[in-house]
C-alpha cells in the first residue's frame, strides 16, 4: 500500500508516494545522519532530473544504499535456515551470508526448480536487524504474504512465493 507524503521541493511542494517498508527506511537512514526525513529524501534526490518519477528514483536510491550496507555487512555473514516446499516437498536449506540470490539457475544459494521462476528471481538481504526479500526483476513477481512485493521485510514463518514454491525464514 502506498503512502503519499509532501515535501517542500525547490521552492514547490510535491508528493512523494511510497510503500510504508521505503519511508521505514528512509527514516533509519535519516537517523543514521542525524537530520529529519524530508531533508534526507531532498538529498536523495538532489541529483534527480526535472522530468524523473520522484517516487520510482527515491526508491531505486534507498536500494541502492540498501546494497552498499550489505556489501559491507557481507564480512559479518548471517546464519538462518530456510523451509523450501515445491511439489509437495520441503526442504531445509541453511545459509551463512549477508546475500542470498533465489531462483532456478544453479548457481543460487536457494535453487528452486520450477519453470515460472527466473534464473534469477529475487535476493535476501541481512542489512545487520533484519532480513528482506528484493525482487530481481522476475517475470512472474515475488510475493510475500499473499502480496507482490518489490522490496519487503521476511518476518519468521511469512510465506515468500515465488512460482509454485514457498520459501519461509525458519526460527
Amino acid at each position: 500500500m502506498l503512502t503519499k507524503r509532501s515535501i517542500a521541493i525547490t521552492g514547490h511542494t510535491t508528493s512523494i508516494s511510497l510503500e510504508s517498508v521505503f519511508w521505514d527506511e528512509i527514516e533509519r537512514q535519516a537517523n543514521l545522519y542525524g537530520m529529519p526525513w524530508q531533508k534526507y529524501t531532498r538529498y536523495l534526490i538532489r541529483d534527480a532530473d526535472e522530468n524523473i518519477n520522484r517516487s520510482a528514483f527515491i526508491r531505486k536510491k534507498v536500494l541502492l544504499h540498501l546494497k552498499e550496507e550489505l556489501s559491507k555487512a557481507k564480512k559479518d555473514a548471517r546464519e538462518a535456515w530456510w523451509s523450501v516446499s515445491l511439489s509437495n516437498q520441503t526442504r531445509e536449506i541453511g545459509t551463512r551470508s549477508a546475500i542470498i540470490y533465489a531462483g532456478r539457475e544453479t548457481d543460487n544459494d536457494l535453487i528452486i526448480d520450477d519453470e515460472s521462476v527466473s534464473r534469477r528471481h529475487f535476493m535476501l538481504c541481512w542489512d545487520g536487524e533484519k532480513w528482506w526479500a528484493v525482487d530481481l526483476n522476475s517475470k512472474n513477481g515475488t510475493y510475500l504474504a499473499g502480496k507482490a512485493i518489490q522490496a519487503d521485510i521476511v518476518h519468521e514463518g511469512t510465506p515468500l512465493v515465488a512460482g509454485e514454491a514457498e520459501i519461509s525464514l525458519m526460527g
